[in-house]
């Protein structure tokens, strides 16, 4: 997501809550084969979630020693560490989950003038991503912490137009997809003509 989307305000002006999570084991917790759902940077993609491969941890863990971490429906996640850093996408299912500390968890505020969808557009655009990578400093492995998150600047265009960027974004996921669910068994000649009814 790209283009002049009007005047920015900070994140953290619009968010109740921004925080990140804690791998268990730090705490001398275990995973577990079932239970709450824990998500890894692995697991966010760009604007949507991958959970094919699930991790839990405990009901009482999840409640008690990362309380603070819990994911909320609506819940926007970006990625804070490594090759994946930048990446995010909204949290959009019904069950409960929770994250480490290479996951941040961003809350917009009841009266935000953005929807979670475009956060996450405009998170995963080149021009924050430009941001993104200026603002990343490095060690073993690049990250940004909560404080830089906290001073992204975001736009806040008309809920019309957020919601017109979104739909159009989704469409483009849905082309995408059934190029891809036709690209393995389809002959040359229905990609060539799927690609071209793509980019009209």
């Amino acid at each position: 997501l790209n283009g002049d989307f009007g005047p920015t305000r900070l994140l953290g002006e619009i968010a109740d809550y921004i925080t990140k999570g804690t791998t268990p084991t730090s705490l001398n917790e275990e995973y577990t084969e079932k239970g709450v759902l824990f998500i890894r940077s692995e697991n966010v993609l760009r604007n949507c979630l991958d959970i094919s491969l699930r991790t839990h941890i405990s009901e009482k863990v999840h409640r008690g020693k990362l309380a603070r971490s819990k994911i909320q429906k609506g819940d926007v996640l970006l990625n804070l560490v490594g090759a994946s850093i930048g990446r995010a996408a909204v949290y959009s299912l019904d069950e409960p989950a929770n994250c480490n500390q290479a996951v941040a968890i961003i809350r917009l505020s009841a009266g935000a003038p953005l929807k979670p969808e475009f956060l996450a557009l405009w998170l995963n655009g080149g021009e924050c991503q430009k941001v993104i990578r200026s603002a990343k400093y490095g060690g073993a492995r690049d990250n940004l912490n909560l404080g830089q998150v906290t001073e992204l600047g975001v736009p806040c265009p008309p809920l019309e137009n957020q919601i017109h960027a979104i739909e159009k974004h989704f469409k483009m996921q849905l082309k995408f997809k059934a190029v891809a669910e036709l690209s393995e068994f389809a002959t040359p000649e229905v990609r060539r003509r799927t690609n071209r009814s793509w980019e009209t």
